[in-house]
């Protein structure tokens, strides 16, 4: 199960972010808590950069949680205007380095700061 969190500026970008969920190998159910905020113009441009951040974090957590190499519930992730964060810890380099993959191939990814502990 996934669960989508946050607020988004249009049904649209919610259906999308639904969306890529479901269709993530091994995603059996996404439970959908993201909330559409309709704001002004000024508010716009800043919201349209946090749903993309909230889209990209939900894509790679599906994506993690579909993976059997990385153990998705060791990794958190975060994003900040495209640059995705990975915290937490993993077993081995492989695992932390297969995670830092995964999230470099989720569209609108620029950037990827691996600081994943291997323990």
């Amino acid at each position: 199960m996934v669960t989508l969190s946050g607020d988004v500026t249009s049904a649209e970008q919610k259906s999308q972010a639904l969306s890529v969920a479901k269709e993530v190998k091994g995603v059996s159910h996404v439970n959908d808590k993201l909330t559409v905020h309709h704001k002004s113009s000024s508010e716009t441009a800043t919201l349209k950069g946090y749903a993309g951040d909230t889209a990209i974090t939900s894509e790679v957590k599906a994506k993690l949680l579909a993976d059997d190499i990385v153990p998705s519930r060791n990794v958190k992730v975060e994003t900040n205007a495209g640059a995705v964060h990975l915290t937490g810890t993993v077993a081995s380099a492989a695992q932390a380095e297969r995670a830092a993959e995964i999230a470099k191939a989720v569209s609108g990814v620029k950037s990827v700061r691996n600081d994943l502990s291997v323990k």
